[in-house]
């Protein structure tokens, strides 16, 4: 007899205010075009979007400009690169050009992306770069892979686009976090390489696009679920409802598609400015995702995180560690032929195989994920079942 336990996940998918949703603009765009000696630093932006404060791009620390009659023209750049062999050192050795995006007050900022731009390096200038960004000017995350520069000649190396939207940190960022983002440059051959943001290419820009919002007169404190016998009871708490006209709860199976299930009408402010809420959606079998859509009275509105429940049949002898893990997670408790897949937060699949359980823990190769949170689903000969672990 196969054992079945609900097992509720509640999945942070984003932060928990969102603005408006709107189309993508320009942010801040700086054109090297016109640029000599390695450009000014801080080098303002020639085009800035409103309600945010672009600062300039700027060279770190480590950065020299020596030779600097020597530059090419159209250029933004520097040398001194050679001190860094690799990204941490360049971090550490301050060989990185870096710029802030800062909402204003009443607005938010949702990244979309870096667009391509192009670089060039001289023959033993630095061949690496790799994007960062910080929420407080100290703690810096990876933006996806390194990127290479292989021309020396003027027509440079084509970056591509640096997708942002992927990264919940850099979306609905609220007025007044100033966002730093960096590109480290490194490797590097010898002190006087010049490496260069090339403004002589069909990308004569380094360009940032992003959504800015105006955020709603609403604070919510928390949206979260669980289930229950009779189906998945959802309970949010608010605060600032100063202008709030309802809110709709809306349900997807794939966290794409959503569907208005129920609205209930805002309370208002209350003596203490906190409100509780709670709905129970009993018509839903098998994965569901919900979200809130937070409406005012002028037909303003924005999205709450996204919390995903999930039923499965469990066995309790099956266990994941460590949790948290680096490079190698162990599935411990499997039996017979098992086939899994394992999921990220927003449910895309980034792994599937099948094994044979033999006593033994199962290992799973997660070295290459990005961090954050993951389900691992599986099937066996007593069930089937999802797991979380969190990916460091």
């Amino acid at each position: 007899m196969k054992r079945v336990k609900l097992l509720a996940i509640i999945a942070l998918l984003s932060v928990s205010m969102q603005q408006v949703w709107g189309q993508a603009v320009t942010l801040g765009q700086w054109n090297f075009a016109g640029q000599i000696q390695f450009g000014v630093s801080p080098f303002a932006a020639s085009t800035t979007a409103s309600n945010i404060t672009v600062g300039g791009l700027t060279r770190g620390p480590g950065v020299t400009t020596a030779s600097a009659g020597n530059a090419a023209g159209d250029t933004w750049g520097g040398n001194g690169f050679d001190n860094s062999a690799t990204a941490a050192a360049a971090a550490t050795n301050g060989d990185y050009v870096t710029f802030t995006v800062t909402p204003s007050s009443g607005y938010t900022i949702s990244f979309s992306e870096i667009g391509a731009f192009n670089t060039r390096r001289s023959n033993t200038g630095a061949r690496e770069m790799q994007w960062q960004y910080s929420l407080n000017g100290t703690t810096y995350t990876d933006i996806g892979t390194s990127m290479v520069t292989t021309s020396t000649s003027s027509g440079g190396t084509n970056q591509g686009a640096t997708t942002l939207s992927n990264e919940a940190a850099l979306t609905n960022v609220p007025a007044g976090t100033t966002v730093t983002f960096r590109l480290l440059v490194y490797n590097a051959t010898a002190a006087g390489g010049n490496w260069y943001m090339n403004g002589a290419s069909g990308n004569p820009s380094l360009i940032i696009r992003g959504v800015v919002g105006t955020a709603l007169p609403l604070h919510l404190l928390s949206f979260k679920g669980q289930q229950e016998n009779n189906g998945n009871r959802l309970n949010w708490a608010t605060a600032q409802e100063s202008n709030v006209a309802r809110f709709a709860v809306e349900r997807s199976s794939n966290g794409q598609q959503f569907t208005e299930v129920a609205s209930l009408e805002a309370k208002g402010n209350d003596l203490n400015g906190n409100n509780q809420y709670t709905y129970l959606d009993a018509k839903v079998n098998g994965t569901a995702l919900y979200r809130l859509k937070m409406i005012d009275r002028d037909n303003r509105f924005s999205y709450s995180n996204i919390v995903a429940l999930r039923k499965d049949a469990v066995s309790s002898a099956i266990r994941v560690y460590p949790n948290p893990t680096r490079n190698t997670l162990f599935v411990e408790g499997l039996q017979g032929k098992t086939s899994y897949s394992v999921t990220d937060a927003t449910g895309r699949k980034v792994m599937a195989a099948t094994a044979n359980g033999t006593g033994n823990a199962l290992s799973l190769d997660v070295a290459q994920l990005a961090p954050g949170l993951y389900f691992m689903q599986y099937a066996d000969d007593n069930g089937s079942a999802s797991l979380k672990f969190v990916k460091q």
